[in-house]
């Protein structure tokens, strides 16, 4: 039995080197000591370089820890690290080390090196990340809200502030700051909610005074580093709808980059060298924004355990960790540029074979092409819904063989307990791989192209919903699927996504396709759908595209349950059943705020009077009718496990509808869902229209 390395996490105990040691010690797993050691001088002012008495005043430091057995693993970040980390490895040669960030010199004394991009460091033994090392993931988010419920109260949606310290690029003066609060009141939503701000020990103490007279009259949480108490940073994080930091600091932003929210920032002055490239690095990749620019929900950025997961291979045959099973590489070191986005460290070159069980079917991987990707691209249809990680409509099981994720192991995969669990949509070949997927053969026959289609009927069904009708040229009739979606393409390459509100059957005299935009004062494309966009107006779109769609092999009652426009989708697939004439019990469930978010009512209730086996609960949470939608499902079903269950709605219904309708016994492989994020503008305008508000 091999037993787990024992693993020292050592810094100098600033808190962003220590943070970074010790959640990457974690990560790879045993048991960790955690070492803030901070040398006196000279050896302080001088490192990394080695003085004459170094290892005298190594044993200073350590004292009796060099008597014990050495450790496994020392995992070291920041320049006072790497020499005690060089005199430690040799006194134990065989005792691998980790040095994180670039130490600058001896690099060729470290069995390996984990720097950021923006490092430019390159080699066999370096594994490069764009970001810091941390713990932020989906349990540490879910514990920190646990800790701190007091800020789940605070009225939404909230911003939270990470003030670090002054730099040219933003002068944390009276000035600065108030443009910094002025920006953070015209972010989409933030009139109407909080304003949390955690300062560090960075921050000057002129700022503070300024900041808190900033914060008067708002609806604000302020912490002061150094105060009483504990520190509610991890709170800030894990209740944030968007978060803003000051540019100054690597870990506070590599930090809000991992949570999902939004991120913000503010540059008055532009950034040279290496932090140039690193808010470059995240700017590319749509994770940090401008103040001011539009932000889109983007799946949260964590690579310590994609690192972790790197490191764990250097050991033999990818068994747990020994001694023995670490090799001494000593490989040149150069600088580079920038790899483009999404290399990762992949060869692109590879080519890799796929096998899907229970099938059979076999299709072919190469570069850092997804699975999904490349399944689609070779005419196999595979689940997926968000495309982000985020769902985990697309998960499989890795039978053999080994992926990689190009950026870092997606949301979804945290919340998982399966073994050999993988995101189709994510997940890239290492290898050869054989996989345990479902697939949808139905989907397979519909080809996915672009093309225009002609405006050609706009009805307002709801005063805040506009239903589009849009027609395919004739030559050109477009086929789909109930239940799948489209994408409206805009300029610039921005996309739209909507449902595809009617099944095919009910318009086979001339394939309209039918949308349900809901509109939002300053909601760009839907706001352009409401005033300006005439009938007769040419749109490209791309579709069919999803795999939410109806499955016919069953004679199992069917539970349908929307959350707001989630609707669309739902609508479509009642519509496929009822064309066919099944006689299949089926139960809706439609959840919404009030009576006027229902915006098409009297349909459900039309196939309730019409169809003995359609029944319509409507579920509204605002005006006390009833609770969240999947609660009424709960309460009417004491056991699913004998049902078909399609829903539709926001990331957040679905995720917890998930757990209670497993927990009741319904089967993982008859849930199909489609997950959607709203984009936060639309969001923000809702909410200002409901207020009667305009947003600036």
């Amino acid at each position: 039995m091999v037993r787990e390395p024992r693993i020292w996490a050592l810094s100098d105990g600033r808190a962003g080197n220590a943070r970074q040691a010790e959640a990457l010690a974690h990560a790879i797993g045993g048991p960790v000591t955690a070492l803030r050691i901070e040398p006196r001088p000279p050896w302080r002012w001088l490192a990394p370089h080695r003085l004459p008495g170094s290892d005298g005043h190594l044993r200073t430091l350590f004292g009796t820890k060099l008597d014990e057995a050495p450790p496994d693993l020392i995992i070291g970040c920041g320049r006072q690290a790497s020499w005690m980390l060089r005199g430690l490895k040799r006194r134990w040669p065989a005792t691998f080390t980790v040095q994180i960030l670039d130490p600058r010199s001896g690099r060729d004394d470290f069995d390996l090196i984990v720097c950021p991009e923006h490092d430019g460091l390159s080699g066999p033994n370096v594994l490069v990340s764009v970001t810091a090392m941390h713990d932020i993931d989906d349990l540490w988010l879910a514990d920190a809200r646990r800790r701190f419920p007091d800020l789940l109260a605070m009225p939404r949606p909230i911003c939270a502030v990470l003030v670090g310290g002054d730099s040219p690029m933003l002068p944390l003066n009276e000035a600065s700051l108030k443009h910094l609060f002025a920006r953070i009141d015209h972010l989409p939503q933030q009139v109407f909610g909080s304003v949390l701000v955690t300062t560090s020990r960075r921050t000057p103490a002129s700022a503070l005074p300024i900041i808190q007279k900033l914060l008067d009259g708002r609806r604000h949480r302020l912490w002061q580093a150094g105060s009483a108490g504990e520190n509610p940073y991890a709170g800030f994080l894990a209740v944030a709808d968007r978060l803003v930091v000051t540019p100054d600091s690597v870990n506070m932003i590599s930090e809000a980059v991992a949570v999902g929210a939004p991120v913000y920032t503010l540059i008055e002055h532009p950034p040279t060298g290496k932090m140039a490239a690193f808010h470059e690095a995240l700017n590319t990749r749509g994770l940090l924004h401008q103040l001011g620019q539009a932000a889109w929900p983007r799946p949260p950025l964590r690579e310590t355990a994609n690192i972790a997961a790197q490191h764990s291979r250097t050991s033999e045959g990818g068994k747990a960790l020994t001694t023995s099973a670490y090799t001494k590489a000593k490989p040149p070191y150069t600088k580079h540029r920038l790899a483009p986005h999404g290399t990762s460290g992949l060869n692109r070159a590879m080519t890799h074979q796929v096998r899907i069980e229970p099938s059979g079917h076999t299709f072919s991987s190469s570069g850092d092409t997804t699975l999904l990707e490349a399944a689609r691209s070779q005419g196999l249809a595979l689940p997926y819904s968000c495309l982000g990680g985020v769902c985990g409509s697309c998960k499989a099981r890795l039978l053999e063989g080994e992926v990689q994720y190009p950026h870092q192991p997606p949301t979804a995969l945290a919340r998982s307990t399966e073994p050999g669990a993988i995101l189709l949509c994510q997940a890239v070949a290492a290898s050869d791989l054989r996989i345990a997927a479902r697939e949808v053969p139905t989907v397979a026959d519909m080809p996915r192209r672009v093309q225009a289609v002609k405006l050609v009927e706009k009805s307002l069904v709801a005063p805040d919903v506009m239903m589009l009708r849009l027609k395919p040229p004739r030559e050109q009739p477009l086929r789909w699927l109930a239940g799948q979606y489209l994408d409206v393409l805009l300029p610039e390459g921005k996309r739209r996504s909507f449902s595809i509100a009617n099944a095919p059957e009910h318009e086979l005299a001339d394939h309209a396709i039918e949308l349900h935009v809901r509109r939002v004062s300053g909601g760009g494309f839907t706001e352009h759908v409401f005033t300006d966009l005439a009938v007769g107006a040419v749109l490209r779109i791309e579709a069919p595209l999803g795999t939410f769609v109806p499955r016919e092999d069953s004679d199992r009652p069917m539970i349908f349950m929307a959350g707001g426009t989630g609707f669309a989708p739902i609508k479509a697939i009642i519509e496929h059943f009822m064309a066919l004439g099944s006689a299949r019990p089926m139960a809706f469930y439609w959840g919404a705020r009030t009576a006027a978010d229902l915006y098409l009512d009297v349909l459900p209730r039309a196939w309730a009077a019409h169809h003995p086996n359609f029944s319509y609960h409507p579920i509204l949470s605002e005006t006390g009718a009833g609770g969240p939608v999947h609660e009424a499902v709960l309460a009417d079903f004491a056991d699913l496990s004998g049902t078909d269950l399609y829903m539709s709605g926001p990331p957040g219904m679905i995720e917890v509808a998930k757990a209670a309708f497993f927990a009741r016994g319904l089967p993982e492989d008859r849930l199909f869902y489609d997950s959607f994020e709203y984009a936060p503008d639309v969001i923000a305008a809702i909410l200002a229209q409901r207020a009667g508000m305009r947003l600036p």
